[in-house]
């Protein structure tokens, strides 16, 4: 029988763990056992949010920007046209971190609009529930529609509304921690406007 020679490169970062069967090496062999993978590697560089490119300031250490990122309000947005209803569609998804709505305070959750159209959403998570507003400084913005969903583990539910500044309560939600939504802003074509 042959025998396998058996070497570890220090830069190695999925290497199996030998079976029981089998004898390890030690650093008294003169091998040097693999070192374990960084899941998050240790950096001093700055770096940008992924979303920076959509308008997100958020800059620092990669494990400082994880869970920054995961809940980032400059989500990207999806452009569609739907030429049937004469408007223009934009999509997005994202997470929205009720934790960070503290003293009845009313936080923005998504800010994909705010550069293009000067759109942004709110929220405000009180012990009864959840409420959440649409505003934009342009009062052209007003016959812009959007359809919000939000989802959990216990719960859905779909708010629909217009970009009025109207605050909408929903109850379903008091007791989560994170929830997720998928947006859709149904703006009508300029060139159908008189």
């Amino acid at each position: 029988s042959r025998k396998r020679r058996i070497s570890c490169d220090p830069t190695c970062a999925s290497s199996l763990p030998p079976k029981k069967s089998r004898k390890t090496r030690t650093a008294e062999d003169g091998v040097q056992p693999c070192p374990e993978p960084d899941l998050y590697p240790k950096s001093d560089q700055i770096v940008k949010c992924v979303n920076s490119a959509w308008g997100c300031p958020k800059a620092g250490r990669y494990t400082q920007l994880l869970y920054h990122q995961h809940i980032c309000t400059y989500v990207p947005a999806t452009t569609k046209h739907n030429a049937v209803k004469e408007r223009k569609e934009y999509h997005v998804r994202g997470y929205l971190a009720l934790k960070l709505s503290s003293n009845n305070s009313m936080v923005t959750f998504n800010n994909s609009f705010l550069r293009d159209l000067n759109i942004q959403f709110f929220f405000c998570n009180l012990k009864s529930g959840l409420v959440v507003q649409a505003f934009s400084g342009w009062t052209s913005n007003a016959n812009v529609k959007f359809k919000l969903k939000f989802t959990s583990e216990n719960a859905k539910f779909t708010l629909r509304g217009r970009i009025d500044g109207k605050k909408h309560f929903i109850k379903e939600f008091h007791n989560e921690t994170i929830l997720k939504y998928k947006m859709c802003l149904m703006c009508p074509d300029p060139s159908t406007l008189a």
